[in-house]
């Protein structure tokens, strides 16, 4: 018994020194990333104002190279595409007044404008994309509408 128990407090000490190493820091956000939040609140707030939707209509989010505002169960959901272009494109506008000249943002390559109904059914989130609209950029840092 006496022994079992010597052997595993031998295991218990020389494993120490491994896992000790092997501990993984978590790092926080870097200023780039504190600043880059900023400026996405900062769009959805201008978005929300600028269009006059409700606050939960509008969400927007940065994932990659790709700015991503969110038109969420939109009046424009039953519009005509060409009606979600028009407000896509002001969207847009706003973005780009927002992001233009950050360097955040400097390796941006497309804001896209995503019209989605999203749902909740037995408490998970269902989203069913609407329609796209992309904004591509261009070779002088300005975004043009993408008619692909």
């Amino acid at each position: 018994m006496l022994r079992r128990w010597l052997i595993a407090a031998v295991v218990a000490l020389i494993s120490i020194p491994t896992q000790s190493t092997l501990t993984v820091h978590a790092q926080g956000p870097t200023t780039e990333d504190v600043k880059r939040l900023s400026v996405l609140v900062d769009i959805r707030e201008s978005v929300i104002r600028s269009i006059g939707a409700a606050p939960e209509t509008v969400d927007v989010s940065m994932t990659g190279k790709v700015l991503t505002v969110a038109r969420i169960n939109s009046n424009l959901n039953r519009s005509s595409h060409a009606g979600r272009d028009n407000e896509a494109k002001a969207i847009a506008r706003i973005v780009f007044e927002f992001i233009f000249g950050k360097p955040e943002f400097g390796g941006l390559v497309a804001i896209r404008v995503q019209y989605e109904m999203r749902s909740v059914i037995f408490r998970r989130t269902h989203i069913l994309v609407v329609d796209t609209v992309n904004f591509r950029a261009g070779p002088d840092g300005r975004f043009q509408f993408d008619q692909t």
